[in-house]
């Protein structure tokens, strides 16, 4: 399941300012969306530093791979939003005293965040009009399909998500195969 680029406009569009944590919880998972697919961990850890000149620069959490990509008008959109409060923490979820090189702390941090915004991305869903559960990682396994269904290509999405094997990225394809097979199928000929 991916949600479909109307999908995630009408998260865009959904009316959370009134609710502070949802509105922060759409902002951040919208992120990830326009920010290439980042990794939920990737986003809550996401320091100031790590944009330059409308790129992102930073060391993935999952894999310890460095990335750079440029970051979409919507992404920076968001992120300037957060600009003036200049948390340590671009959306300012992580403890700011944190110690990053406990990776206990770390993951118990990042996994209470994550389900902190999943519960969020209930009532989103709701406000947004849409049937389905959302979740922090359906937002990246969308902007990979979506990707693919506006012509990227495989290797360029494969470095953009920094998935290590080719294999990784072409589940993203078999996912395209899937809904042109079920097309055909609806064919009368």
């Amino acid at each position: 399941m991916v949600l479909t680029p109307e999908e995630i406009h009408a998260i865009y569009a959904s009316e959370c300012a009134t609710v502070p944590f949802l509105q922060k919880a759409k902002d951040i998972v919208l992120f990830q969306y326009y920010s290439g697919g980042l990794r939920i961990s990737d986003a809550l850890l996401l320091q100031w530093e790590n944009i330059i000149d409308e790129r992102v620069y930073l060391t993935i959490k999952k894999t310890g791979k460095q990335t750079s990509h440029k970051m979409t008008n919507k992404a920076m959109e968001i992120a300037r939003k957060y600009s003036e409060k200049r948390n340590r923490f671009l959306f300012g979820y992580i403890n700011e005293q944190i110690d990053l090189a406990d990776p206990v702390e770390l993951d118990r941090e990042i996994s209470a965040k994550t389900a902190l915004i999943n519960k969020a991305l209930k009532r989103i869903a709701k406000i947004a009009g849409l049937n389905k559960r959302l979740t922090t990682h359906l937002l990246r396994h969308s902007f990979a399909t979506n990707a693919l269904q506006q012509g990227m290509s495989l290797d360029v999405l494969q470095s953009i998500l920094k998935h290590s094997n080719i294999r990784e990225t072409q589940i993203y394809a078999k996912v395209l195969n899937q809904k042109v097979d079920a097309e055909i199928d609806k064919l009368i000929l």
